[in-house]
């Protein structure tokens, strides 16, 4: 984990632009740092989270949990926080890789992230559950 506020913030910018509002140390958010262009608020998604987190069990240790179109992964972070294995799919491989990196500086073991289209997860899944 990066403990030096510059470093840290240089790394989000390198990594940027952020859609997601992920804070990755006390006061240091990336969207604050480098946002991505489009008309998603600042905080995006903290307005779906605060609806969300509200139902969601504080522990959802031995849940699996399947995030399609996690972008960089922000409810991926959160399931995980809250002890589910989580697999983050996305499209957009800078998005994975952002997460990706997210998930070494969280120290966060219970991630596993791929980079695929939908059209190629429905035919995992369809596989998946002919053979369970």
């Amino acid at each position: 984990m990066i403990t030096d506020t510059s470093t840290l913030i240089s790394k989000v910018k390198e990594l940027g632009p952020w859609f997601h509002q992920i804070e990755v140390a006390k006061g240091v958010r990336t969207r604050d740092i480098a946002p991505s262009p489009g008309p998603q608020p600042r905080d995006h998604p903290l307005d779906r989270w605060i609806i969300l987190e509200k139902v969601i069990p504080r522990d959802l240790s031995g849940l699996r949990i399947l995030d399609i179109g996690c972008a960089e992964g922000f409810f991926t972070i959160e399931m995980a926080r809250r002890g589910a294995q989580v697999v983050a799919v996305d499209a957009a491989p800078q998005y994975i890789a952002r997460l990706n990196w997210l998930i070494a500086h969280f120290g966060l073991a219970n991630i596993t992230t791929r980079v695929a289209t939908t059209s190629q997860w429905r035919k995992v899944m369809s596989a998946s559950i002919l053979c369970s």
